[in-house]
């Protein structure tokens, strides 16, 4: 494969992801261009691409002659006198099974290369989704550590005000309780966070959180849904052309081929030369059984590929309904509910301080908030988690997230 070849292998590649959607998206952040650098380095995205390398080289091999002339020779010494005879078969291709073979493995090629659009694009997703998990789980974290400050202050003022008579021992055992049952939840949400992050680090390594501006221009960027250009389809469709294409090339492949060949020589002191020819006698097995069952196979991989254009229509449709559920629940919390948290904080601080609220109303109430809390962090995950499969189901990419290609211009020389 030649250099020019390559680069040319490496730009469609790339292109295949992309949609008049995705080239229309807005420049990537710097966040993005870090992120798609780290994830060029990972073992999965190089094992990716030496698959399609490999498929490349083997069409290229198809592309070359199937046999090779084969050069014997024969010397003898009899009554003193030396006898040599030397010879070359070549096997005829009569008929054309190297054009067969040829097209099936330029359909298999294309299938690793619609295979490779459709991993790129697995990685890309399965890398921001862990991104997503591990900022959720911090905040999950963070939240947890600040609910179990204000208990701890809670427990320390209900002391304070069970000295002084305002409360009586009932408040402060369930102060107590809540407090404990708030290490435990702390606790759990550490572990999480530190199995988020493990998740993310193999796919990220050291880089940077992503901020929200980068959220965002994911959000605001629409895929767009073409079927055709899907890379499961195209994958499903050319793995069934090559499977058509390689019950073709075998039925050709069983038929007799002759080989011809000539030799030249001297015996008893004379020239000799002659032709030979062989020809394999296909009458114990026709290999008809053969046949019919790489026919077989064919109409499988052809039923695959129909059933395959409705599998993707239907996940389409259902992931933008998904999206399109998370990220109204979410914009709605947002809008109503996060700035009125400090606030309703702070009111039932006030509350409970000026004997408003009972201190079982008080703890019943800041375990109400957080579970508020707690909604909107879960709310903005599940958003950009569907987001993300809403990608997935579209078989897109867009620009600011594909990865560099080496596309160079080249000119004819």
């Amino acid at each position: 494969m030649t250099s020019v070849h390559r680069r040319r292998c490496l730009a469609f590649l790339s292109l295949a992801l992309l949609t008049p959607a995705a080239l229309a998206a807005p420049n990537a952040t710097p966040w993005w261009q870090q992120a798609r650098a780290q994830l060029q380095q990972h073992p999965s995205w190089q094992a990716q691409r030496a698959s399609y390398a490999s498929a490349q080289a083997s069409a290229e091999q198809a592309a070359l002659p199937r046999f090779n002339p084969e050069l014997e020779g024969e010397w003898q010494r009899s009554r003193g006198q030396r006898n040599y005879q030397v010879g070359l078969n070549q096997e005829l291709d009569l008929w054309d099974s190297r054009q067969a073979y040829q097209q099936q493995a330029q359909q298999q090629a294309e299938a690793s290369q619609a295979l490779s659009s459709w991993q790129q694009l697995q990685h890309w997703v399965q890398a921001l989704s862990s991104e997503a998990n591990w900022q959720a789980a911090r905040q999950h974290q963070q939240l947890a550590e600040q609910q179990q400050m204000r208990l701890l202050q809670l427990q320390q003022l209900i002391q304070r005000r069970q000295q002084q008579g305002d409360v009586g021992q009932l408040d402060a055992e369930l102060a107590f309780l809540s407090l404990s049952q708030q290490r435990l939840t702390l606790a759990q949400s550490r572990q999480q966070q530190l199995q988020a992050e493990q998740q993310r680090r193999w796919w990220f390594g050291q880089l940077d959180a992503a901020p929200e501006q980068a959220w965002q221009q994911l959000q605001q960027t629409q895929p767009t849904f073409e079927l055709e250009q899907h890379p499961q389809l195209q994958m499903a469709k050319a793995s069934w052309q090559a499977q058509q294409t390689n019950a073709l090339a075998a039925k050709r492949d069983r038929r007799a081929r002759p080989t011809l060949g000539v030799t030249l020589g001297r015996e008893d002191q004379q020239t000799v030369s002659g032709l030979n020819l062989s020809i394999p006698l296909n009458v114990r097995n026709d290999y008809a059984p053969e046949q019919r069952a790489l026919q077989q196979q064919a109409l499988a991989l052809e039923a695959d590929y129909r059933a395959q254009r409705r599998l993707l229509q239907q996940q389409w449709q259902q992931a933008q309904q998904n999206w399109r559920n998370f990220d109204q629940q979410w914009q709605q919390w947002r809008q109503h509910s996060q700035h009125r948290l400090t606030q309703t904080a702070e009111l039932l601080h006030q509350r409970w301080q000026q004997g408003d609220l009972s201190s079982a109303d008080y703890l019943r109430s800041l375990n109400q908030l957080a579970a508020s809390e707690q909604a909107g962090i879960e709310l903005q995950r599940q958003a950009r988690l569907a987001n993300l499969q809403r990608w997935l189901s579209a078989g897109q990419l867009p620009t600011f997230a594909l990865p560099a290609t080496t596309v160079e211009t080249h000119h004819a020389s």
